[in-house]
């Protein structure tokens, strides 16, 4: 699901179910940009985009292998997902950056995980 504001304050969600179950940012962060890119009309500037998983599943559940997709392939990005989760976890989030992220200052100085942390709204004590 997506979450879309504009300068003027109008917003809108948008939301796919995808066609498997996936543990990957990639796979989400592919979705999402397609429902953006099918939804947004560039003619007021953003004020904030979010997005957000919905209907997760536990991560060592079983589920149906794909004839089309390479399930190797697939692998290793998970394997490659965890990887950079266990780095930027030791040595801290700007340990690990794509090389995009260098060209604009501004950008690179963003810690998505400080900065956007959602907190439970209750909790038991």
């Amino acid at each position: 699901q997506i979450y879309v504001r504009d300068s003027e304050l109008n917003s809108f969600e948008r939301q796919e179910r995808l066609e498997r179950s996936t543990c990957l940012a990639s796979d989400l962060v592919k979705t999402g940009m397609k429902l953006f890119n099918q939804s947004y009309v560039w003619n007021k500037p953003l004020r904030s985009v979010g997005i957000r998983g919905c209907d997760l599943v536990i991560p060592k559940q079983e589920v149906q292998l794909s004839l089309l997709e390479n399930e190797e392939s697939r692998l290793k990005r998970e394997q490659l997902e965890r990887t950079t989760d266990i780095l930027r976890g030791r040595y801290g989030y700007f340990s690990l950056q794509r090389g995009l992220m260098l060209k604009d200052k501004n950008l690179s100085n963003i810690d998505a995980k400080k900065d956007h942390t959602i907190h439970p709204v209750a909790y038991a004590m």
